[in-house]
């Protein structure tokens, strides 16, 4: 008897401690209004990046993706269209291959695809670590001091045209702000 009671207790402990754990996604220790994490990469291209760009004074798109992950296949054109769109107006769309756990080939995808990203592949996942990106796609718009004004929200929308397409005015939005369009 006296093992049935300790057994018991354990559980209600464990389980106890289960609970504290669960819930809907902790918020993200990088947010809207911090300071971009400083970085320096490697480009696909093997153009060095030095990340926030501060001597352009204009907003960058940073994208966190993987080959394998079904919402980043579709917010992908759409980013490339924003980048086209803000091409002329300074804005860079930086893309870093993060989380690919050796699942899919991140510069044939980017090449395969036609799309004109500066692409990072982050093998260590270090860039996504920094970003505090747990889940992908990590979207954020930084503004040209180098202060993180929008990073995508978490959503209960399934991949597919309905998502992409409202991260992609989103982060429309919040660049015609930051450039007074």
């Amino acid at each position: 008897m006296p093992h049935r009671k300790t057994l018991i207790l354990v559980l209600v402990y464990v389980g106890s401690i289960a609970l504290i754990g669960c819930g809907s996604p902790q918020p993200p220790e990088v947010t809207e209004g911090d300071t971009a994490p400083q970085f320096v990469a490697t480009g696909i291209d093997g153009r060095k990046i030095n990340f926030p760009i501060s001597d352009n004074d204009k907003p960058s798109v940073v994208l966190m993706w993987a080959t394998w992950c079904p919402y980043c296949k579709v917010l992908m054109p759409r980013l490339d269209e924003i980048r086209s769109d803000y091409a002329e107006l300074g804005v860079e769309v930086i893309a870093i291959n993060a989380k690919e756990r050796g699942r899919g080939d991140p510069e044939r995808f980017v090449r395969e695809a036609g799309w004109d990203f500066v692409t990072i592949v982050d093998e260590g996942n270090r860039l996504a670590e920094i970003y505090d990106v747990d889940y992908l796609p990590g979207l954020f718009v930084v503004d040209g001091r180098g202060t993180i004004v929008y990073r995508r929200k978490w959503t209960e929308l399934p991949a597919g045209q309905e998502v992409a397409d409202l991260w992609s005015s989103q982060v429309r939005d919040v660049l015609d702000d930051q450039l007074d369009l």
